[in-house]
């Protein structure tokens, strides 16, 4: 045992060595970027200095006779610095080191790598060695304009010893640094290193719970979304949401409330509808106006509250319930769900309404909107269809205008469509919730009724025309109907035959006269129809 402590401290002692060697290198890299980049500052401002007192004195038309912008950096020069200005022709008119009368064989300068990077940069810092003295420096040279909008170039050279000595009394601080670190980051390992197995074999464990609680919950929200995917009504969709919430999340309660209950504009009680973002609220003061008494019945203190929105439309609220100690469980692990659960019923809400819409479009005449021929024939046929309507009884009310020929003919198409459209609000406010009223061409109505009798149809049949009498067309023209009734089961509603045989009582009724309601005989058998008629009362 004494031998396997001694073996594991070897290996995290040369461990510690390795880490030592690797931050001295990683921080050396940092120290002395940082300190480049602020010997770059430095000579920054040093040459912004020497141009500030270049554009005080310098005066260019004096310049050939009495050279005393070179004099005066010439007098002010220092040592282990070097000022070097030229004009935009690259012509050096000053440098600091040599007098006046040297300054012709100083060309050279524009020649150089930092002057000629100007071209393409702002400015150059760079380091090299000068041809002439064979010394190390450091080179900044930067562009700038005079007061006279003139362009000139200013290099700053200072030598490179000085700066490296900086440098090298940082690295010897930064290597007893990380010595000290190390060390006493070796003496302490040893002691914490069970502590630390201990707890991220703690931490492996509750993490791998949690992937496979998340996993879960994803598979559960995948299934979901396929489900929602496919749900035909708006109840369908936020039944199939609820359903998924109560089963993943433990402790939570939800509550999923459409636009219609929630208000509109400033009556709206939900702040996530009206920022259009998640809402969060921890005390009474900030909870939502509708989330008050679910909270009460749930006995709960925060609640989450995400909009219903998709397609630049607010469908309603999705609203999660729950604890002040599940505040964090929820916030950390669960936000994300929820907010894809509301994004995703958003979605599905947003494309079952654009179906019904499609739907009801496709089903509609554009002109009354009643139902079409196509819905009222399918309609027909699916109830026909359905076992629970086996005993069930029914009737065909086929409806036709009198005399809208005429009505064409002398008021105008016009005229014709608005006594349509009259027909159409005659039909829906005189017939029951369940009934299908719908234009099947031209001028010719029909009603689908479940459950009717004669006396029924013939109270259906004096409440239109009554309507019709008192919304005469443009206040002048009063519009009557002819109407032909055939009852199921004392006609069979198989193929057409329940169809023909009111349209053969219509008929009858046009023949005797209009203005009537019809009824076709209970047998098959009999095949011109000796109808019963009913003139309107």
């Amino acid at each position: 045992m004494a031998q396997l402590r001694q073996l594991n401290k070897s290996k995290w002692f040369w461990c510690s060595i390795v880490i030592f060697t690797a931050s001295i290198g990683l921080l050396q890299f940092f120290v002395e970027s940082e300190l480049i980049s602020n010997h770059q500052r430095q000579l920054q401002k040093i040459a912004k200095l020497n141009t500030t007192i270049f554009n005080q004195i310098y005066v260019e038309e004096l310049e050939p006779a009495y050279r005393e912008t070179q004099q005066t950096f010439y007098q002010g020069r220092q040592p282990d610095l070097q000022v070097t200005i030229l004009n935009d022709q690259n012509k050096v008119i000053v440098h600091s080191p040599v007098h006046w009368s040297e300054l012709s064989q100083q060309q050279h300068v524009s020649n150089t790598p930092e002057i000629k990077r100007l071209t393409l940069e702002e400015t150059v810092y760079l380091a090299r060695n000068d041809p002439l003295t064979n010394q190390a420096n450091y080179y900044y040279a930067e562009k700038f304009d005079s007061p006279d909008s003139k362009s000139y170039i200013i290099r700053i050279a200072v030598p490179k010893k000085a700066f490296s000595a900086v440098l090298n009394n940082f690295r010897m601080q930064i290597a007893i640094f990380i010595i000290v670190f190390v060390s006493f980051y070796w003496l302490t390992h040893n002691m914490e290193r069970r502590n630390i197995l201990k707890l991220a074999s703690q931490h492996n464990l509750d993490l791998k719970r949690k992937i496979a609680q998340t996993a879960n919950n994803y598979i559960e929200l995948q299934n979901a979304s396929s489900c929602l995917a496919v749900a035909n009504s708006t109840d369908e969709a936020v039944n199939i949401s609820q359903q998924l919430l109560k089963n993943i999340f433990d402790g939570t309660y939800s509550a999923i409330e459409l636009s219609d209950n929630i208000g509109q504009g400033d009556s709206i009680h939900c702040w996530a509808i009206r920022t259009g973002h998640s809402y969060s609220a921890t005390s009474p003061q900030s909870y939502c106006q509708h989330a008050v008494e679910p909270l009460k019945k749930y006995k709960c203190d925060n609640h989450l509250c995400y909009p219903l929105l998709a397609e630049g439309k607010t469908f309603g609220v999705l609203t999660i319930m729950f604890g002040q100690d599940k505040n964090q469980m929820v916030k950390q692990e669960h936000e994300t769900q929820f907010e894809f659960i509301a994004q995703n019923l958003a979605l599905n809400l947003a494309r079952i309404e654009l179906k019904d819409k499609l739907n009801k479009k496709a089903n509609t005449d554009p002109l009354t909107h009643l139902w079409n021929r196509r819905y009222f024939f399918t309609h027909m046929n699916n109830w026909r269809q359905n076992r629970d309507n086996t005993d069930k009884s029914a009737a065909i009310l086929m409806i036709d205008v009198d005399l809208f020929k005429e009505v064409n003919d002398t008021l105008g198409h016009d005229a014709g469509d608005e006594a349509l459209k009259i027909i159409a609000q005659a039909l829906n406010k005189n017939t029951r919730d369940n009934d299908v009223a719908a234009r099947i061409g031209g001028e010719e109505f029909a009603i689908f009724c479940e459950s009717i009798e004669v006396e029924q149809a013939t109270l259906m049949f004096s409440r239109i025309s009554k309507y019709l009498e008192e919304n005469p067309l443009r206040g002048q023209r009063t519009i009557t109907i002819s109407m032909g009734v055939a009852f199921y089961p004392n006609i069979p509603i198989e193929g057409d035959e329940l169809i023909r045989q009111a349209d053969k009582a219509l008929y009858v009724a046009k023949e005797r006269g209009r203005d009537q309601i019809c009824f076709a005989p209970s047998t098959k058998a009999v095949r011109d129809v000796q109808a019963t008629s009913t003139r309107k009362s």
